[in-house]
Order: C-alpha cells, then sequence, then structure tokens
C-alpha cells in the first residue's frame, strides 16, 4: 500500500468548528506523505473560512445543513463526478458514509462505527479500551498508516497578521474566550471577573467571541473593574483570531473551538474544563499550555462529551467550584511583560 501514488484526495469531516480544527492534524500527515497530490475536503458549512489561504487545500465541499438533504444530493452529485484515488472519512455519521459511497475512490478509510462502514475498503474503531483515552487527534491518526507511510503531526492553521489583528498588538495582553454554544462548558461570570481584576491593572485584556455571544461577555465587562478590558467580536475573522491568540501572553478559554484554535497556531494557552474532562481527548497540545479544571472529585463529571445546556443535577459543581487563584497561579509566570 505504501507504494501508492495518488493524483486525488478527499477528506470527509462534517462535525462542529472543533472537530475540524483538530482535523488539520491528520491534514498536515496525509500532505507530508503525498506534497504534491491534489487534497479536497468536505465540511459543514461555516467551517471552510479556516482554510482561506491554506497552502495545500485544493478544493473545499460545503454542506449545508440547514438545508440538509438538498444540499446532500447536490453534493453526492458532484462527488460522484470525481475520480478520487483515496476518501479519507473522519466522521462517523450517516450522511458522511454516503458522501464516502458518492466518491467512488479505490481506496474508502473510515471509522467502523460509521453506519455504513461495510463499504469501505479499510476502516478502524474509533475508540476502544485501547484508544478511549487518546487525543482525538491520535484517534483520526489510526485511519493513516494503512495506506500511508506518514508520521503523527499536530494540528496547523495558517492564519495572516493583517493590519486589522496588528492594531490589536501594540502592547502586551492576554485574550478571553468565556463563550461556549454548552452552558455547562462556560466558567461562571463571577470567577471569570474575579481572575480578570486579579491581572495587573495596566494589561490589556481582550475578550473575544461571536456577534452571538456578545452578551456573555458584556456580562463579564460590565462586572470587570479594569479599565483596559476590551470586548472583539465581529471585527475579526476566526484565523484573525488565531494571529491575535498567537501573540498573546497567555489565551484563557473553556472546552471549545478557540482552545483548538490555539493549539493549531501553537499559542500558549489555559483551558479551563467544567462538565467535560481532558481525558476525553480534547486537551490542549500547545508548547506552552496549561489545564484548570475542579480539585472535587465530582461523579457525575464528566455528564457527556459536549456538555449541557444546563447542569442535570442543577448544582453545576464542576463550574462553582473552579478557583481563580489556582487559575492564575497556573499561568501567571508567563504574563510578564
Amino acid at each position: 500500500m505504501h507504494g501508492l501514488k495518488p493524483n486525488l484526495i478527499l477528506i470527509i469531516q462534517t462535525a462542529f468548528l472543533g472537530d475540524v480544527i483538530l482535523l488539520t492534524a491528520a491534514l498536515e500527515s496525509i500532505h507530508q506523505a503525498y506534497p504534491k497530490t491534489q487534497i479536497d475536503l468536505v465540511l459543514k458549512k461555516g467551517c471552510e473560512r479556516i482554510f482561506e489561504h491554506h497552502p495545500f487545500v485544493n478544493k473545499i465541499y460545503v454542506w449545508d445543513k440547514k438545508n440538509k438533504y438538498p444540499s446532500l444530493f447536490r453534493l453526492l452529485l458532484q462527488l460522484r463526478k470525481m475520480k478520487y484515488d483515496i476518501v479519507f472519512n473522519f466522521h462517523r455519521h450517516l450522511n458522511t458514509g454516503l458522501m464516502t459511497w458518492a466518491a467512488r475512490a479505490k481506496y474508502k478509510v473510515g471509522f467502523s462505527e460509521n453506519p455504513l462502514s461495510r463499504l469501505y475498503t479499510h476502516k478502524k474503531d474509533f475508540e476502544n479500551q485501547t484508544t478511549k483515552h487518546l487525543h482525538e487527534t491520535e484517534k483520526n491518526f489510526q485511519l493513516l498508516p494503512s495506506l500511508l507511510n506518514t508520521v503523527y503531526q499536530k494540528p496547523k492553521l495558517y492564519p495572516q497578521n493583517a493590519p486589522c489583528v496588528k492594531k490589536y498588538q501594540k502592547q502586551p495582553y492576554i485574550t478571553v474566550h468565556p463563550a461556549s454554544a454548552w452552558e455547562t462548558k462556560r466558567v461562571p461570570t463571577e470567577i471569570w471577573t474575579g481572575f480578570i481584576d486579579s491581572l495587573p491593572k495596566d494589561l490589556q485584556v481582550y475578550i473575544l467571541a461571536s456577534e452571538r455571544e456578545k452578551p456573555i461577555c458584556q456580562a463579564i465587562l460590565e462586572k470587570c473593574q479594569v479599565h483596559k478590558t476590551e470586548i472583539i467580536t465581529k471585527e475579526l475573522t476566526l484565523l484573525q483570531v488565531g494571529a491575535l491568540m498567537k501573540g498573546a501572553l497567555m489565551n484563557y478559554t473553556c472546552d471549545s473551538a478557540p482552545a483548538h484554535i490555539a493549539t493549531a497556531v501553537n499559542a500558549p494557552v489555559c483551558v479551563i474544563f467544567c462538565s467535560t474532562s481532558p481525558s476525553q481527548g480534547f486537551y490542549p497540545l500547545s508548547d506552552t499550555s496549561y489545564i484548570a479544571e475542579t480539585p472535587i472529585a465530582l461523579t457525575c463529571r464528566p455528564c457527556g462529551k459536549h456538555g449541557h445546556k444546563k447542569c442535570p443535577h442543577t448544582h453545576f459543581y464542576c463550574g462553582k467550584t473552579l478557583s481563580t487563584a489556582d487559575l492564575k497561579d497556573k499561568t501567571m509566570r508567563q504574563i510578564v511583560f
């Protein structure tokens, strides 16, 4: 198999943004094995933004899940017309199994948990007793050695330090990313405000989130006493946020996409876990990285891969017992300016 010389490779991952960012580790490994091969992607709509100016992604097919089945049908027809040599499907749902089938590649590689994995030529268990505590990127990497002579790579994005980023970098700064789609992943407001107020008064703090998440940031800002705190929302693209994080003294984020952006640009990061746990395989991989979590051994934690809208037990101890002092003590040596 290692004598293959494919002309076209298709990679499928239609999950959330964080999963796609972590997929870039496999993308780097595939490119390392076949640097001259054309690599195309199938992504959920919205995730394509992080591959702007990417040096070796050729074409991106976008699946609009809001227009789910018409968009899927059009995508299947597009893939049917291509002549891919290898398809790597890193997603485990039926619809991506259909995409893998439609591409008609000689080699179809994916996880056995996919309902259509019987159509694959090569498959692996995504998670079993041996792999369940591996990082998500290492679980993905399992699919590659069966066809590629390659080595594991870390996730990587290619942000450009545009003028709109540089204007925020004129003084030392940290970033705070307090939001998540799942409420039980969010650090309580009072912990963020206590932490920010404990920082040096002349340190610039940028609170980052999407426009939809702005009320969460505003609630923190209104309670902070530090005057050099600013909210940044729609001013920067996702890749530009990566450039901003790379230049920060430290980045603080819950277990969400910004944590993976930090990993993919090798930015210093502290990831705070509430309802989820590092043992689930989404811990940071930056050269300088820290993890903060409750010191209490809670039998209810983790309560799910993505957390919940509300704490299933109503107490939310995994968030409320986080320590501002512990968060600061872990990373303060990085905040020297």
